[in-house]
């Protein structure tokens, strides 16, 4: 049990940084005044997404909310292009970036929740 909860505690820093990221991607439109609804939706809606199954995989961790970032992450990475805004160099960057780093994060998680699953099994 003490092994689950080393566990839990080190895959925390993943779910509190896309918890970061969600919230910055939430801002963005406002702070980047982005030239598109689309692009500004996107990001919003995104970003509010991202923060909220973040705080519930802190809350209450599972692989459904890792699986589910890993979603949100692959769409955010892919709407520049998915949504044609690539011309905005800035918003389609930031799109790349933040859906990279939320799926490297959920990966990791699904790792690390993957190994105490299997030492807890032992």
């Amino acid at each position: 049990m003490n092994m689950l909860m080393e566990t839990d505690e080190a895959a925390r820093w993943q779910d509190c940084l896309t918890v970061a990221i969600g919230i910055s991607l939430v801002v963005s439109p406002f702070v980047m005044q982005y030239p598109g609804q689309a692009i500004s939706q996107n990001a919003f809606l995104v970003g509010a997404a991202i923060a909220a199954v973040s705080i519930v995989a802190i809350l209450m961790p599972g692989l459904w909310e890792e699986a589910l970032l890993l979603m949100l992450g692959c769409w955010l990475a892919a709407s520049p292009w998915i949504l044609d805004f690539t011309k905005d160099r800035d918003a389609a960057l930031l799109a790349v970036i933040a859906g990279g780093a939320v799926l490297l994060c959920a990966l990791w998680s699904m790792k690390n929740e993957d190994r105490s699953r299997t030492r807890a099994a032992s």
